[in-house]
């Protein structure tokens, strides 16, 4: 008589000097109510392969001089001029960011109400002020958080991979296995962080698991009852791995999962403040399914608008 049992594997492992980074992907829709007239930009921040922020703008022009606004880096242009209608100009927007320079660090995809731009890499961006012109509308899908992770302990980072299976035995095969299959993953990043400044500690703990109250310029951050029996799959982010010794633009090693931040002990000692964390992957849904709990490799290689 064949019955069935439950088997857990957790293999351990010390992980390879990596930069971790942990935060979502900034996410926004631009649209239009009408053509614009003269010579204006749409702001539009990005974060760069090596996880810091490039203030940037695409030119919508109308035949005129470039705005070039200061401290702003222009990623593409766009002649509105020449658009048949609103749905052409968001068409064309979509054209030229992705024959630009910086394509590598968006996805692009237009729908009927204007085109989602979406960040490739994790972090925290600056707000991107649509005020200036009156038919465009930025409306955020996705708001980014997070950044650099920062110091870890000489330690660094350790990794733990739990395999759960469901074996079907025999009687005929007593303890061998004559079925077998793979039921469920959980993988665990264990790392002692060594910069515990309130910035890193809201950006790490506070956005995806607390809550921030503000009065006009006054701000409080902690954990309260507002979050209880809430999703936290919307407010989570990734973590990622890149190996210390390489280049930013080779990823093929980059680790990376949906994760829940989980503090297990916070040292005050006087010279140090360590706080240890349990990174939990969790199931991605914008991943592909045969790597949406745990990815190795690069991420931008990855054709998103099949999925």
């Amino acid at each position: 008589m064949a019955k069935l049992c439950k088997s857990k594997k957790v293999v351990n492992s010390k992980v390879n000097p990596k930069r971790w980074f942990y935060g979502l992907e900034h996410c926004r829709e631009v649209q239009y109510s009408a053509l614009p007239l003269g010579e204006t930009i749409i702001p539009l921040n990005h974060i760069k392969e090596d996880y810091t922020e490039v203030l940037g703008y695409i030119h919508v022009t109308n035949g005129g001089a470039d705005p070039a606004p200061v401290g702003l880096t222009k990623l593409a242009t766009v002649d509105a001029a020449a658009a048949a209608d609103v749905a052409a100009l968001l068409a064309d927007i979509k054209t030229q960011l992705e024959a630009s320079l910086f394509a590598d660090y968006f996805q692009i995809q237009v729908s009927t109400t204007g085109v989602e731009i979406f960040n490739n890499f994790i972090g925290l961006i600056s707000v991107e002020d649509d005020t200036a012109e009156a038919s465009l509308t930025i409306a955020i899908g996705q708001q980014s958080f997070g950044g650099a992770i920062g110091i870890l302990s000489e330690d660094g980072a350790s990794a733990a991979f739990e395999f759960e299976f469901l074996d079907q035995l025999g009687d005929a095969t007593g303890n061998v296995a004559i079925e077998k299959w793979l039921i469920g993953l959980v993988s665990t990043i264990t790392m002692s962080i060594t910069d515990t400044s309130r910035e890193k500690f809201e950006e790490l703990f506070i956005k995806p698991l607390g809550g921030i109250y503000e009065n006009g310029a006054d701000k409080l951050i902690g954990f309260g009852t507002a979050n209880f029996f809430q999703s936290l799959m919307t407010k989570i982010g990734k973590l990622v791995g890149h190996d210390s010794a390489a280049a930013f633009t080779d990823r093929s090693n980059d680790w990376q999962m949906l994760a829940v931040p989980n503090p297990s002990s916070i040292n005050f000692n006087k010279e140090l403040q360590v706080i240890e964390v349990e990174f939990t992957s969790a199931f991605d849904a914008t991943m592909p399914e045969a790597i949406n709990i745990f990815s190795i490799g690069d991420k931008t290689k990855i054709d998103f608008a099949s999925l």
